[in-house]
């Protein structure tokens, strides 16, 4: 079954390439968007998400997917919930004097990680600071 993206949600086979099946990365994607979404529209509430599944064997892998997604967009929001934040498209983090955006890659499976300051060296140790923070939630 070809990757079916709709209002209502994704669905497809498990497997196959990014973007044509249901894979982890098309997964990953849409819960982090939906995530964000969640964020921006209800800022200032505590929300709870509840997942369902069905019996078949992805089942498992599926809510997995869905739980540490949510899971991880929460963590890194609410451990920074004290600086300014901007969660069109992927969460950056606005500090005094620098910054740092984490966003899903559209072309690969991997949180691209973005950030600037006043001097190289120290865009250089918030972009590795963040690398480790990603890693810690994994």
């Amino acid at each position: 079954m070809t990757l079916i993206k709709s209002i209502s949600g994704i669905r497809g086979t498990i497997g196959g390439k990014p973007g044509e099946n249901l894979t982890p990365i098309d997964i990953v994607e849409s819960v982090s968007a939906y995530g964000y979404w969640l964020k921006e529209k209800f800022k200032n509430e505590s929300l709870k998400v509840v997942i369902g599944r069905d019996a078949r064997l992805s089942g498992e892998m599926v809510e997995n997917l869905c739980i540490g997604t949510l899971q991880s967009l929460g963590k890194i929001s609410k451990k920074y919930s004290h600086v300014e934040q901007n969660v069109i498209d992927g969460l950056k983090l606005e500090f005094e004097h620098e910054w740092v955006h984490l966003r899903k890659s559209n072309t690969e499976p991997i949180i691209r990680i973005y950030a600037e300051s006043k001097d190289v060296e120290k865009a250089n140790m918030l972009a590795s600071r963040f690398v480790e923070e990603v890693k810690s939630l994994m």
